[in-house]
């Protein structure tokens, strides 16, 4: 959910109330997936590869040169689009040169999509932007709008704070050139490279790891909807609304890909059943993500601006980046819409009966394949299942402690508990070794047929295009592990 950044102490990510565990029912290792539930999540069947800025980034990894960077990148800092954005923030106090030491120009890199580019040297410790507290959209702001806060009122339920800033989007992109937040609403992207948005011929072809995230997503979407089915009935009595669930999809995503994290007032308190820590911050929002990048952020006291400080130069020419915090590649794909080949959180999550699966083949004492259902409860009563995954380091070591549990044999099983002190002197190491590297030939070989079969749709949309790009990375993220941590041992 956007980026969580505190003035004083820096970043970190905001955490989804349930997008950011892996759960233990999530298997992916059968490509027959099934359709899910004969429901329709064609957003836009007929768009292809049309997404802007952070919904159509195209990441790939760099060629270097004698050890330049070739990056092509296009100035679109003159789009009537972003002219009229800057143009309509200044009357909130926006001043988009206003800060001496920096000066950032809107491009479109071929890498990332639209970002901002730094016009010169860029020294740590600069203020990158300042947007007015007055220019941001919270719940205070929907609240307080004349149509949609007595109306909210009136529904007398608690609601998301997630779900009010949806509401106010998708209000305010129906009334078009009419809203006085039109110059903003025109600046945001078309649709988004989510896995959601993938047609539904695609969404039956991902991973059924991917295909449980799009059904937990719209599951949420049509709780949102739910939530505010007075409102729109309401509003729709009016003729000239027209509402859609596309309409809803696309705030939702806006909201969830774009919010940033900001400690608001009490005064929404009464209509919302969680935090009111959510803000859209228009022009902000041009800002790329990358794992590099180390800024503080906030809401100034001294001049009621949210800004963000970079705490890493830059130099003339270059994209200036935000960090939304240390996420693997899938939380980026199913969350932002793009992946980072070299990013260093990848890694690719277990699930539980993949595990059960190669080990009831794997040829050992028939001692360590007994009480598998007790050792199954001891795993879970530690909360062992979650978080465990393969990076190209190697195996995790909640993976490793996890195979080292389930082979023990009765007797040693007693002891358990060694796992913590020291995994690679556990009497039967080699054997655990020799397992984790069946199962991650086991891995290598499922999304290898994966890859396989996703390749296959050649005229596809951008969001199934990030879709292979992920399953390319698990691939060679399971090569990597195969190579140097095995050969290591």
């Amino acid at each position: 959910m956007g980026i969580k950044m505190d003035f004083d102490i820096g970043i970190s990510s905001l955490q989804g109330d349930h997008r950011n565990e892996i759960q233990e029912e999530n298997s992916f290792s059968s490509l027959n997936n099934e359709k899910l539930c004969n429901k329709s999540y064609n957003v836009s069947q007929n768009s292809r590869c049309q997404a802007k800025g952070r919904t159509g980034r195209r990441r790939q990894k760099r060629r270097k040169c004698d050890n330049l960077q070739l990056t092509k990148i296009e100035s679109v800092d003159s789009d009537p689009i972003l002219v009229h954005l800057c143009q309509w923030l200044s009357q909130f106090g926006f001043r988009k040169f206003a800060i001496p030491e920096v000066s950032l120009k809107a491009a479109v890199f071929s890498e990332t999509g639209r970002g901002l580019q730094a016009i010169r040297y860029i020294s740590q410790g600069s203020k990158l932007v300042s947007i007015p507290k007055n220019a941001l959209v919270t719940c205070r702001t929907v609240v307080s709008d004349p149509v949609l806060g007595p109306l909210i009122r009136k529904t007398k339920k608690k609601i998301r704070a997630m779900d009010v800033l949806t509401l106010f989007l998708v209000y305010h992109k129906n009334l078009g050139k009419e809203s006085p937040w039109f110059p903003y609403i025109a600046s945001l992207p078309k649709e988004y490279s989510v896995p959601l948005y993938c047609t539904e011929e695609e969404t039956n072809m991902l991973p059924k790891i991917l295909q449980d995230t799009i059904e937990r997503q719209y599951e949420d979407i049509k709780q949102s909807e739910e939530n505010f089915k007075f409102v729109w009935e309401e509003l729709l009595g009016n003729k000239s609304m027209k509402v859609q669930r596309s309409d809803i999809i696309w705030g939702w995503f806006t909201v969830n890909t774009r919010a940033v994290y900001l400690e608001n007032e009490c005064l929404s308190c009464d209509i919302l059943n969680d935090k009111d820590v959510y803000a859209l911050a228009p022009y902000l929002d041009l800002l790329n993500h990358t794992h590099t990048a180390e800024v503080t952020a906030g809401l100034n006291p001294v001049n009621s601006c949210y800004e963000i400080i970079t705490q890493v130069p830059y130099k003339r020419h270059e994209q200036v980046f935000i960090n939304y915090g240390p996420h693997d590649n899938l939380k980026l794909y199913t969350e932002y819409g793009f992946i980072l080949p070299d990013n260093p959180h990848a890694n690719i999550p277990v699930n539980f009966r993949d595990l059960i699966t190669v080990l009831q083949k794997f040829q050992c004492d028939d001692l360590r394949h007994q009480i598998m259902y007790e050792k199954t409860q001891i795993l879970k009563r530690n909360e062992m299942l979650s978080n465990i995954c393969v990076s190209r380091s190697g195996p995790s070591w909640t993976l490793e402690a996890v195979v080292s549990i389930l082979l023990m044999t009765p007797a040693e099983t007693v002891h358990w508990q060694e796992v913590y002190n020291d995994l690679n002197n556990m009497v039967h190491r080699s054997l655990v070794v020799n397992f984790l590297k069946d199962f991650v030939f086991y891995l290598l070989k499922i999304w290898k047929e994966i890859e396989m079969c996703l390749s296959e749709q050649k005229d596809c949309s951008v969001a199934f295009t990030v879709s292979k790009e992920l399953v390319r990375d698990y691939c060679s993220i399971l090569e990597l592990c195969l190579e140097k941590w095995f050969s290591a041992i």
